[in-house]
């Protein structure tokens, strides 16, 4: 949950503009909930590449965004859906493509996974594979980290949390100086 720090000085500000002019303030917060809500999805996707390495596409695709409707001003970004795949991360062939070496996280090296290997019929599924048994069959499409398991990783959240606070705070003062000035600025040509 992302919580807005402002200054007391700004504070004072915005409850004294809030005392003349109400609906300025709410139509602030609104569309400040609007840009950080998409701010907040771009952050999520910057920081979880950061840890894991795994494929922007993934990670967007399991972000949904619930902007602020009528008077609530709550919106929410959530992340849902079921392990990635592990052809979503980073995997490496060599020549005689055994052994296929997967990376998951940044931090940590390609490593060998036994059974791993690319299927590549041109009828059916062409992909990764895992064999666990020495027989034939059962195989296995295997999977990594999902998108939620990624995301609420401390490394993750907590900066994208700082982020989001950021600039949640500098956009809503700016939105409120914005819609003070236009508000003077109407009054003052309508007078003139």
């Amino acid at each position: 949950m992302i919580q807005v720090k402002i200054p007391d000085v700004d504070r004072l500000h915005i409850a004294e503009v809030y005392r003349q002019t109400p609906k300025l303030v709410y139509a602030a917060a609104r569309t400040t909930l609007r840009r950080t809500i998409t701010k907040t999805k771009k952050l999520i996707a910057i920081n979880t590449r950061k840890v894991y390495q795994v494929k922007s596409s993934y990670v967007k695709a399991a972000l949904t965004v619930e902007a602020p409707k009528g008077g609530n001003l709550v919106a929410a970004v959530r992340a849902t859906g079921k392990s990635v795949k592990l052809a979503g991360f980073q995997v490496t062939f060599s020549r005689k493509r055994l052994p296929v070496k997967v990376r998951v996280k940044k931090s940590s090296p390609l490593k060998p996974v036994k059974g791993l290997f690319r299927n590549d019929f041109p009828s059916g599924y062409s992909g990764l594979m895992h064999r666990r048994q020495p027989t034939r069959y059962p195989l296995k499409t295997p999977a990594g980290h999902s998108v939620p398991q990624m995301v609420e990783k401390p490394q993750v959240f907590t900066s994208v949390e700082q982020e989001a606070e950021r600039y949640m705070a500098q956009t809503f003062l700016h939105e409120v100086d914005f819609r003070v000035w236009r508000a003077a600025h109407k009054a003052a040509s309508k007078g003139g």
